[in-house]
């Protein structure tokens, strides 16, 4: 959906995902965002792939403070893991990930994309403390499938889905483009 101003010119649009909503300025571009969110899928390093980068930055380094610094919240120390699994003992076919350096976007977009999976018999997730940059997503399957594979296969419905997402964005952008032309 578009807003638009006195002139016909965009102001601003709202689009939604499933349940989430998201209003933006026109100055911010969704194809820029939405990349953004496919590269952040795209660092999850799932069991089957096995990706590790990291900034060769020590926490003496650091100095000592009583905030953490911003870049704390986005980078891979060393010996940090992007995405680590812990069976859980207690509940069959279930398993918990720790993803560090990420936070409610890709928490959400996980959570109801697992949900969609009839193999999954439940998803969450939590951000255990609002200084702690990570969640930990609770995944049960049925048995037919494990944790992990429900999982990769979340991530990589998700990045199909943001992809077809852009194209129809770009698609109405330029069709509203198109309409308003001879208004100017």
């Amino acid at each position: 959906m578009f807003g638009g101003g006195f002139d016909g010119e965009v102001v601003a649009f709202a689009c939604g995902l499933d349940e989430a909503q998201v209003e933006l300025p026109p100055d911010v571009p969704v194809s820029h965002v939405i990349q953004l969110v496919v590269e952040r899928l795209n660092r999850l390093d799932t069991p089957l792939k096995l990706r590790s980068f990291s900034l060769k930055i020590t926490q003496e380094q650091l100095g000592a403070m009583n905030a953490p610094a911003a870049f704390e919240s986005f980078l891979i120390f060393d010996g940090e893991r992007k995405i680590s699994v812990e069976n859980d003992t207690k509940v069959p076919n279930a398993a918990v990930f720790t993803i560090n350096k990420e936070d409610h976007t890709l928490g959400n977009l996980l959570k109801h994309q697992l949900l969609k999976d009839p193999m999954v018999l439940f998803a969450g997730y939590k951000n255990p403390h609002p200084l702690e940059h990570k969640i930990l997503l609770r995944v049960q399957t049925t048995g037919q499938t494990t944790p992990a594979d429900a999982l990769i296969n979340a991530i990589t419905d998700l990045i199909a889905e943001l992809s077809l997402f852009e194209e129809r964005f770009r698609e109405a952008a330029e069709g509203k483009k198109k309409m308003n032309e001879g208004y100017y």
